[in-house]
């Protein structure tokens, strides 16, 4: 940067001991004006930032903060005005791109401008209670361009497509969706979260509607198995999502909702689906499928009610078959060896399937207790055996 300005003229020198009036301070302002003019059209190389820092200082100093604080804000608005119209006649397929080059360049021309004005920041800022300058250039650029009737709408639209798309499995530009979201996380200042109002309350409810159809369709396509497998890869997607390109706020209630559209509302028709539910898995011995069926349905543990209920029937239905064996119950060995072989089958899916749940030990004991006790020949064999 050179010691003079090259443009817009020459950087007028004032000394701060001299009495400032309406017209020296207008003139003053009148430089700052087109130095931030400069900055806009990045001429920035042209510039004294040493002698704009001082000539900002002296405005505040002689009371002119007002002067130089509405001044910039109305600058700024212009620039910006200008810019929203590009942004809101810029086609579909360019404008993420186009708004992500211009949101980089508004950052950086406020950081310049922030410096320039750095002792208003600290001092009059700071006394009447105004918006620092850095957020105030935040605050216009969300109310002109992002917000703009032509911008606001389209932005959505086309992040919400795109989000779409990959759920297709398609290819989409997961930086420039960053990006993205990057900008409306850093527009959220002053008491007002532009990401949530903007973005994340319409993306959890197009999710929602997209999951509710998906899941409802799927289950009435596909087998227990298959529908678990579905809905695990479709969390790990929704994770991997935020993980990669939203904001970390969106994780838990993304992940909440997934639970209710692919679990919760149904996970009674998954359990008890015939010849492939919950208890055709324990007779078919699908720990495997259990194990992922207990790890899924531990995201919403009511659900896990369910699966123990199933199994302690399992157990006392195939407890009575081996009560009922004529076969069985005149052969000690052969009794005891039933009830072994059942219990060691129940354990292997406790263990493995169920991760040594407490639970589901308290309910594989009450369940071998209550078939157990209905026989008195029970306790007399084990003592033979």
């Amino acid at each position: 940067m050179s010691s003079a300005s090259r443009s817009g003229g020459a950087i007028r020198q004032f000394r701060s001991g001299d009495p400032m009036d309406d017209r020296e301070a207008h003139r003053t302002w009148e430089c700052l004006k087109n130095a931030i003019h400069q900055i806009h059209r990045h001429n920035a190389s042209s510039l004294s930032f040493e002698e704009l820092y001082r000539n900002a200082y002296n405005l505040v100093l002689h009371k002119y903060g007002e002067l130089l604080y509405n001044g910039v804000q109305e600058v700024v608005r212009e620039h910006l005005k200008d810019l929203a119209q590009k942004c809101a006649d810029c086609a579909d397929d360019a404008l993420l791109e186009f708004l992500k080059r211009q949101w980089d360049d508004h950052k950086t021309t406020m950081v310049m401008i922030r410096d320039i004005l750095m002792y208003m920041d600290r001092n009059f800022v700071n006394q009447y209670k105004k918006v620092p300058v850095y957020n105030m250039g935040l605050i216009i650029f969300r109310e002109e361009v992002s917000g703009h009737a032509r911008v606001g709408t389209r932005l959505l639209t086309l992040m919400l497509s795109s989000i779409a798309a990959e759920r297709r499995g398609e290819q989409v530009d997961v930086i420039l969706l960053k990006n993205t979201v990057s900008m409306l996380v850093d527009l959220s200042v002053e008491n007002k979260n532009i990401y949530r109002e903007c973005f994340e309350e319409q993306f959890l409810a197009s999710t929602q509607e997209f999951y509710k159809d998906e899941s409802s369709q799927y289950i009435s396509q596909n087998a227990c198995s298959d529908y678990l497998k579905k809905a695990e890869d479709r969390l790990k997607q929704e994770k991997k999502r935020v993980e990669t390109y939203l904001h970390e706020s969106t994780m838990e209630k993304v992940q909440s909702l997934c639970d209710q559209a692919w679990l919760v509302t149904h996970y009674k028709t998954l359990i008890y689906m015939e010849n492939s539910g919950c208890a055709w898995m324990f007779e078919h011995d699908k720990v495997e499928d259990l194990e992922r069926m207990y790890r899924l349905f531990s995201r919403a543990p009511q659900t896990l009610k369910e699966v123990q209920k199933v199994m302690m029937d399992c157990i006392c239905n195939s407890g009575k078959d081996i009560l009922n064996d004529p076969e069985k119950v005149k052969d000690p060995v052969l009794f005891i060896q039933a009830i072994l072989g059942l219990k060691q089958k129940y354990d292997k899916f406790v263990k493995e399937s169920f991760k040594e749940s407490q639970d589901f030990q308290l309910a594989l004991k009450q369940a071998f207790e209550s078939f157990l006790n209905q026989d008195t020949r029970t306790a007399q064999y084990l003592s033979l055996f």
